[in-house]
């Protein structure tokens, strides 16, 4: 009965594509046409696509995440192609004709929130969960500002559900948990401790939320996915990673961690069709403030519209590149992903995130599995890599070998590294005459910390992974984002008995964050432990990347 409740309750807020949809796409059938997916374009989109293990999950991701009908005709029964075609054109009409009660409600429950109209909703026989499931969605993506009060005002508030559901919608809408007028089910939407799920709560539906079920919500109210790995039971734990995926971190390394084939193939089309939106937002914002769309090479991790206002995004090498989507805004212009301005003009945006950034983890191993990351980002295939890898082993072992590797694939003179004008001589020096080639050109040295924040920022938002040195000088880190409060991180591995003794982190997280106080309290070097012939990073606000 537990495991029918959670999927039950899943349906009622339809946080992510349910079990059906993707099993009623999954089966194949026999005499359906078929497509070469080696033929499909190369892109970051259509890659995330072509990870789906199912073909007839592919074409339907590749139909909606490029909204390209095409694709729909390649699934062989006639509701499968609707369904397909109405999400792939943002066209209601096509939900109209489905006959199966289940893809058909379906199509106007995700449709009404790709297409950003509430009012789809009202073509359901009981809207009241459709309209819910939309404010939610919104709630848990933070866009809470664009709950309209009619929102909440069209849910029938006549029954003690609708009444609950009103609640939370005023409550989403507010941002205001006093609104949830005590009742646990909405409470628990917002942060609260861990201990919050020690005890089960009943839902509007009169299901029964399991501490399980409770954590997914705190993982999400923290923005936190390591919380998902003290879910016990597997459904749930997928289900965790998935919504994660879909509305906090569009990430396709947590999909990776979804041990069932249907959801993970879930979570690998929820997150192409939200690059798919933001690309089509910024096409948006492009044309809006004067530009004009094209097309331009850029690094092989790059998406459309990248930042054209800091050099990097598409400065790799030409087998390092692809085509992709830009913004021309003119001469003397650029296009800072929001706008069309000049680089003069050109703001540090309040808060960043790199699209989709690589992971790559070893334990023990955090220096070299960081300088991966940078060299995945940089447009390195598998095999490179595995390359460039062999090379850091094959060292005398330590930081220092990275710089071998980078040398040994021609990206040495892309090398920058930043540090404290307070710096270590000793460490300097090695630095600039055994490893890299031009040290004026490649050294940055930082006044403070605000210097080296906002390099740090400005970096991060031309799409330019940064690692970074922390547990004063003992740990390499890579930095994928910041907001206002806290620095996004995806730490490459347990490195040696040094992170049990400082007080970083309560347990090891690989994708985590860091508050900005805690952050500088770490990015320094003055607990280097590698002794008196160890060679500790130069100095503090400590940073390697490679200029594209």
């Amino acid at each position: 009965m537990r495991k029918s409740s959670i999927i039950i309750l899943l349906i009622i807020l339809a946080v992510v594509f349910v079990a059906i949809l993707f099993f009623y796409l999954g089966e194949k059938r026999e005499g359906s046409p078929s497509l070469n997916l080696k033929d499909i374009p190369d892109t970051p989109i259509n890659k995330i696509c072509l990870k789906i293990s199912l073909p007839d999950d592919s074409y339907y991701c590749l139909a909606v995440a490029n909204q390209d009908m095409s694709f729909c005709e390649y699934l062989d029964m006639p509701d499968q192609r609707k369904l397909c075609q109405g999400m792939a054109a943002r066209d209601i009409s096509y939900c109209r004709e489905i006959q199966e009660p289940g893809a058909k409600k379906m199509c106007y429950y995700e449709l009404s929130f790709l297409a950003g109209e509430f009012n789809y909703c009202d073509e359901i026989e009981n809207p009241n969960d459709c309209y819910f499931a939309f404010v939610h969605r919104l709630h848990w993506e933070s866009r809470a500002d664009e709950i309209k009060a009619e929102y909440c005002e069209k849910i029938n508030d006549d029954t003690k559900e609708g009444k609950i559901f009103k609640n939370c919608c005023l409550a989403f809408k507010g941002k205001n948990p006093s609104l949830c007028r005590g009742n646990k089910f909405c409470l628990s939407f917002f942060k609260q401790p861990l201990s919050f799920c020690d005890t089960s709560f009943g839902t509007p539906k009169g299901l029964i939320k399991y501490k399980d079920d409770c954590l997914i919500d705190r993982a999400m109210s923290e923005k936190n996915p390591s919380i998902c790995e003290k879910i016990d039971d597997d459904e749930v734990r997928d289900m965790c990673y998935g919504n994660m995926s879909t509305h906090i971190f569009p990430d396709i390394s947590l999909c990776e961690k979804i041990t069932d084939e249907m959801r993970k193939n879930m979570c690998y089309a929820e997150v192409a069709i939200h690059f798919s939106e933001e690309s089509a937002n910024k096409a948006r914002l492009c044309l809006n403030s004067g530009g004009t769309i094209s097309t331009g090479l850029c690094c092989r991790s790059t998406g459309d519209f990248p930042n054209s206002c800091a050099v990097g995004a598409c400065g790799c090498a030409p087998e390092y590149s692809h085509e992709v989507k830009v913004c021309d805004c003119g001469k003397d212009k650029c296009f800072d992903g929001f706008k069309c301005t000049t680089r003069e003009e050109a703001e540090i945006p309040p808060s960043y995130h790199i699209e989709n950034p690589p992971y790559y983890r070893e334990d023990h191993f955090c220096w070299g599995a960081s300088a991966i990351m940078l060299m995945m980002d940089y447009g390195l295939s598998e095999n490179e890599i595995q390359e460039f890898r062999t090379i850091l082993k094959g060292g005398r072992g330590g930081p220092p070998d990275m710089f071998r590797g980078f040398q040994k694939f021609g990206v040495l003179d892309k090398v920058r590294i930043a540090y404290s004008k307070n710096y270590n001589k000793r460490a300097a020096d090695f630095y600039n005459r055994q490893l890299l080639i031009k040290p004026d050109e490649q050294v940055i040295i930082l006044a403070d910390e605000n210097e080296a924040l906002e390099r740090l920022k400005k970096l991060i938002s031309s799409d330019i992974l940064v690692m970074i040195i922390g547990h004063h000088g003992n740990h390499y880190m890579i930095v994928t984002g910041y907001d206002k409060d806290y620095i996004y991180i995806n730490d490459p591995g347990i490195d040696k008995e040094f992170l049990q003794k400082v007080n970083y982190q309560s347990e090891y997280q690989e994708k985590t964050r860091m508050s900005v106080e805690n952050f500088f309290e770490q990015w320094t070097v003055s607990g280097f432990e590698g002794g008196e012939r160890g060679i500790s990073f130069p100095g503090d606000y400590g940073m390697i990347w490679l200029e594209k």
